[in-house]
Order: C-alpha cells, then sequence, then structure tokens
C-alpha cells in the first residue's frame, strides 16, 4: 500500500513537472515570437522611406494618393537583446504600395519603453510600426466619408495581445516596464510626389524630411 502511494506520489510529481516545463517553454517561444516583430532604437533611427504620389481627386471628390513604403533592414528586438551589432541601416526590405483616402496620411505604431534598470544591462526600448491610415483634414467629409474611403492598414500584423496587456498591466508591471504607448505622424498630402523619413526617437514616431545619406 506505502510503496503503491509512493507510486502514484512520483508519478503525480514528474507530471507537474513536466507541465510547469511545457508552459515554462510555451511561454519562452510566445515572448520570443512575439520580440521578433519588434526592434530596438536609441536616439534618432530611420525607420522607413516613405514615399507620396501627388494628390489625385476621383469622380466623387474624395482626394487619394498611393504610398511607397520601403521599411529598413535591422534586427530583430530578440537578436539585438542578444548580439551587440548594430543593425545594417542602410539597407531595406521589400518595398509595399497602398492606396490611402484623404488630404492626410497618419503613420505610427506601438512603443514599449523598459525600466532605467533593463537598460543599464543593454535592454534597448522597442518599437513596432504597426499602423497607416489615410485622414480627410475637413471634419465633415472625415464624419461623412463613405464606405471605402475610410483607409487603414495594418502593418507587421497590427498591434498585437502582448501590447495591450502590457499596457493595461503597466502599473503592476514598473520594474519592468516603464511605458507602454502608441505614437502616430501625420503630414499632408501635397499636389507633387513627396519623400519622407520616417524616424524612431525617444518620444515617438516623426514623419521628416529625408536624411540625403540614408537614401
Amino acid at each position: 500500500m506505502v510503496k503503491r502511494l509512493i507510486k502514484i506520489i512520483i508519478s503525480l510529481s514528474l507530471l507537474i513537472v513536466f507541465l510547469v516545463v511545457c508552459f515554462a517553454l510555451f511561454a519562452v517561444f510566445s515572448i520570443a515570437g512575439w520580440l521578433h516583430t519588434y526592434k530596438t532604437f536609441t536616439q534618432k533611427e530611420l525607420v522607413a522611406v516613405v514615399e507620396l504620389e501627388g494628390m489625385q481627386i476621383d469622380e466623387q471628390g474624395y482626394e487619394y494618393t498611393t504610398i511607397k513604403y520601403k521599411p529598413v533592414k535591422d534586427q530583430s528586438a530578440l537578436t539585438s537583446i542578444f548580439s551587440s551589432r548594430e543593425g545594417d541601416g542602410d539597407q531595406y526590405e521589400e518595398t509595399k504600395e497602398y492606396k490611402i483616402y484623404g488630404d492626410q496620411v497618419e503613420l505610427g505604431g506601438d512603443f514599449i519603453k523598459f525600466s532605467n534598470a533593463l537598460n543599464l544591462f543593454g535592454i534597448k526600448n522597442i518599437y513596432k510600426v504597426s499602423r497607416l491610415e489615410g485622414d480627410f483634414s475637413n471634419p465633415d467629409k472625415a464624419a461623412n466619408v463613405e464606405k471605402g474611403k475610410r483607409t487603414v492598414y495594418a502593418i507587421n500584423g497590427g498591434t498585437d495581445d502582448y501590447w495591450k496587456f502590457l499596457q493595461e498591466n503597466t502599473e503592476d508591471m514598473d520594474f519592468i516596464v516603464d511605458s507602454v504607448y502608441g505614437s502616430y505622424s501625420s503630414k499632408f498630402i501635397r499636389g507633387e510626389k513627396t519623400t519622407y523619413g520616417l524616424y524612431v526617437t525617444e518620444d515617438g514616431f516623426i514623419l521628416d524630411d529625408i536624411d540625403k545619406k540614408k537614401d
């Protein structure tokens, strides 16, 4: 009876250990996969080159344009944690085109600023460009825009549940995360073709004149 009880206890213990290990592995791989969608930044860095074709008007009077989005090729946040090598910086990923309606373009995404303690250990703050949107500066037109003229695109998979969880629980995780927020920058669409650089800084995303050395 005692031997049988011991076997049962050992079996249950092994089962518990197995489940804990499985859960830990699942958590590690999930976090690793999530970090691969984010990138690191320090001060001001070029994230992408954004080309806006000239403003056009459709038959219903709505402004629209075509945007070419060319992201800079860089390391993922996960790779940066285990490597001191800086990203390439002057190479680009595949260019993607988007048609947006409106006389303004808004581009940006998600930020996670880690605590100063983690920064001291080399863990940089991370970001992800996650949203491209067209908007109308005229409030009446924006409020009554027809279906199909409201254009919003998810970039890099859009905002994910991990980011939402961190934002909702920042106060409980202040020893790890200092701040979690979204940041977006907008520009009016001109009549002629225009090229901007999307930059990331400690304060957020900015669309600015492109640094010719990076183009």
